[in-house]
């Protein structure tokens, strides 16, 4: 006579899941593959245990390594203070009025005004004063 082992007639009850119509959640499969790694046993037999089908632990163990490799291939964000500042604004000149009308005077003696840098200014001998004066304080304030 043949002998029957006890878990052969024993109907092992599927596992109901806590989603809709007992289905597997993902916090429901995250758990069942935390008890499969702890049991030891190989991913189908742990899934009869249970109810299931090695199958299907095993579409969701691909899901979470999928999706634990993309959250790895992200680089991690980071967050650096930023104080804000008002725009620094520089000082508007006054406008000047334009130079008056002058008859110019014979060009006998130019002015040189060497800047620096390899930049110098010539400045014809009948140069207007009163634009040779603005000129000077344009330059002294921007120097």
């Amino acid at each position: 006579m043949a002998r029957s082992s006890p878990d052969s007639t024993t109907a092992i009850p599927r596992f109901r899941g806590s989603g809709p119509g007992g289905t597997l959640t993902e916090a429901d499969a995250r758990t069942l593959l935390a008890e499969h790694a702890r049991s030891g046993r190989s991913l189908k037999s742990f899934a009869a245990s249970r109810g299931l089908t090695g199958e299907r632990l095993g579409w969701w163990r691909g899901r979470f390594r999928d999706a634990d490799a993309a959250a790895r291939s992200v680089p991690e964000v980071s967050f650096v203070p930023v104080t804000l500042a008002p725009p620094a604004v520089a000082p508007i000149a006054p406008r000047l009025p334009p130079d008056p009308p002058v008859a110019p005077t014979p060009a006998t003696t130019a002015y040189e005004l060497v800047l620096g840098g390899a930049r110098t200014l010539r400045i014809p001998a009948d140069f207007h004063d009163a634009s040779l004066a603005r000129l000077l304080r344009v330059l002294t304030e921007a120097l």
